[in-house]
């Protein structure tokens, strides 16, 4: 029972908050079916709780049990309400649409039961590893407590041990808190459900690409649907869905910007989805640019569709949310800005060709199969077609150039370069799904 009771919190109630906002959005989406409203609705819920805590906390106040069941109150009464206006048939009728969905194909069927397994293992496992438990958990805890971490600033002499509590934004760490307000015992069902948002949103694009006028090749459906089953079976995936990191939660938000870019209509709804996908991963993880390749790829769609109003409105408040949590941590780029001319000027190829053979040595260890995935199925596409996607294009020529510059930029920065090959290939896994996506994605539009 507090196993189940776990899951409710951390994952079900989450669902039901997204899903307020979520089944209005669908109403101009008419692309979002079952498994992507699920998958939207989780994240949204979790983006929410976060913004409104994270808003209440650097304002100054403390953290408010009162409005966290205010927000439970607001979701037990929106559920009812909702409940109340559907018919038992139609209810019946969604029920066994959404079992033939999941039982039609073995492999969707084998995903659905891993699926099923992960989140029954989280609710009954705790927080361990050593970030989990001295940083993203242990905020969440003073949280819990109806305290913010300022508060601890008495207690903390080093300014540096100080300061560490503030180099990741707060969203694992409310998620986490949002569960231990209500008693839950463990918060891992959250990190289950940004692992099953993966799996639904690559399952949605597998299973209706007839309705998103998408076109298979000939004798690959089976192969299509295999992709979301390898992904769930994709070590690095899997193992972090146990894991109270901050790298599963940003790589399920930024596969969730760039979604409804290349996925759903191009209308201001699509837009404004993807641009709190984005805002929530920028609030999970702060540091990696990896946002500008998902802004580029907005402004192409929009500057070729003269959506000029949201080529500017949304690169604009994601500055503005940035610079606010920058102005709330007093952390900034001006000085990784300053240091450019530096760079540019000791530039050196041999010690170049060195940290980009590191680097990739690194980058790709736990990328192998999803890159090779995508790689074959994008020859066949070109092969056939002559021709890419412009947003593939610009996706990857923006992050590869993320990744190999930048991982220069650093390495002339700091003289312990060679020890951050742990982290590169933690960070590499925001670009797991993504490979997984674009396969799908291709193998769904080229002609037969």
């Amino acid at each position: 029972m507090i196993g189940i009771y776990n899951i409710l919190i951390g994952l079900i109630v989450p669902i039901l908050l997204g899903w307020i906002f979520v089944r209005k959005i669908s109403i101009y989406i008419s692309n979002v079916d079952i498994f992507s409203q699920i998958a939207f609705s989780f994240l949204t819920g979790i983006g929410i709780l976060n913004l409104i805590f994270t808003l209440n906390l650097t304002l100054g106040y403390n953290f408010s049990r009162i409005l966290a069941f205010i927000i439970l109150g607001i979701t037990i009464l929106h559920t009812i309400l909702w409940i109340r206006n559907i018919t038992l048939i139609n209810l019946k009728i969604s029920f066994f649409n959404f079992i033939k969905e999941i039982t039609q194909n073995k492999f969707i069927l084998a995903t659905f039961a891993v699926m099923f397994i992960t989140i029954i293992f989280s609710a009954n496992w705790p927080v361990r590893d050593w970030d989990s438990i001295a940083l993203y958990d242990f905020r969440a805890k003073i949280f819990a407590e109806g305290s913010r971490i300022e508060n601890l600033q008495s207690d903390i002499k080093d300014i540096y041990y100080y300061r560490y509590y503030f180099v990741y934004p707060y969203l694992t760490s409310i998620a986490h808190a949002w569960s231990y307000i209500f008693h839950a015992s463990t918060p891992l069902p959250i990190y289950a459900g940004f692992y099953s948002s993966i799996l639904l949103l690559l399952l949605s694009l597998s299973l209706h690409r007839s309705r998103l006028g998408l076109k298979s090749l000939i004798r690959t459906n089976k192969i299509v649907y295999a992709i979301p089953l390898i992904a769930a079976l994709t070590p690095q995936i899997l193992s972090h869905s146990g894991i109270a990191y901050t790298n599963l939660p940003y790589a399920t938000y930024f596969l969730a910007a760039i979604f409804p870019l290349i996925v759903f209509p191009n209308n201001s709804t699509s837009y404004f989805l993807s641009l709190f996908m984005l805002v929530s991963s920028t609030l999970t993880r702060f540091t990696e640019p990896f946002y500008l390749s998902i802004i580029a790829v907005l402004v192409y769609k929009t500057i070729k569709n003269k959506q000029y109003l949201m080529t500017i409105l949304y690169p604009t408040i994601l500055y503005i949310v940035r610079k606010l949590w920058m102005a709330y941590v007093v952390f900034g780029d001006e000085l990784a800005i300053s240091a450019i001319p530096k760079v540019i000027s000791s530039f050196n190829l041999n010690f170049f060709m060195e940290v980009e053979t590191y680097l990739l040595k690194h980058y790709t260890v736990n990328i192998t199969i999803p890159l090779f995935i995508m790689l074959t199925i994008v020859f066949i596409d070109w092969i056939k077609n002559r021709k890419l996607s412009i947003e593939f294009m610009i996706f990857w020529i923006i992050n590869l150039g993320i990744l190999f510059m930048g991982g220069y930029f650093f390495a002339v920065q700091m003289e312990t370069w060679k020890e951050i090959g742990g982290s590169a290939e933690r960070m590499v896994l925001a670009f797991i799904p993504m490979l997984y996506l674009w396969s799908i994605y291709f193998f769904s539009i080229s002609k037969s």
